[in-house]
């Protein structure tokens, strides 16, 4: 089976991110990433995976600030 260009560049695609999954984040990564506490998995009216809660600023950046956020996955 010869896959057309675009099936290889969304073939490829997917392989990184198997690959970056599998790897997890690094230590760098994880100083930048927001802290999310009281986090829930929810679905949207529309039907979608969600995440509901609050970010709190990376622990790197040492402020106190906190953000609602809603994030979901088609």
């Amino acid at each position: 089976m010869k896959l057309s260009p675009n099936e290889r560049a969304w073939f490829d695609k997917v392989l990184r991110a198997i690959d970056a999954a599998e790897a997890g984040p690094s230590d760098a990564d994880l100083a930048q990433a927001p802290v999310l506490p009281d986090w829930k998995a929810a679905i949207s009216p529309g039907g979608h995976v969600m995440l509901l809660g609050r970010g709190d600023r990376p622990p790197a950046s040492r402020h106190c600030e906190h953000h609602h956020l809603a994030a979901h996955r088609d």
